[in-house]
């Protein structure tokens, strides 16, 4: 368990390279919930990072366009899903 004020991961954004980070999970998982995804949404995503928000997104039910500018970014995305 940790302690209020510890470094926790699920609190903090991570730092995934190239100077950029992840957001919070909790952070990601609110802006998936506040969109309010319709079964035949469709959703533009720029900035791919891990590719962890287009991974979730087509299980809810929008079909998810993705958008990344860090050539490792989008080859190790492209890779994962």
């Amino acid at each position: 368990a940790t302690s209020a004020g510890s470094a926790d991961d699920s609190s903090t954004p991570l730092p995934i390279g190239f100077d950029k980070t992840l957001s919070q999970p909790f952070i990601g998982a609110l802006m998936i919930d506040l969109l309010e995804l319709e079964p035949d949404a469709r959703v533009l995503e720029v900035g791919t990072g891990l590719g962890y928000q287009a991974a979730v997104m087509p299980e809810i039910s929008a079909k998810v366009f993705s958008v990344e500018i860090v050539e490792e970014f989008a080859e190790a995305a492209g890779v994962r899903f």
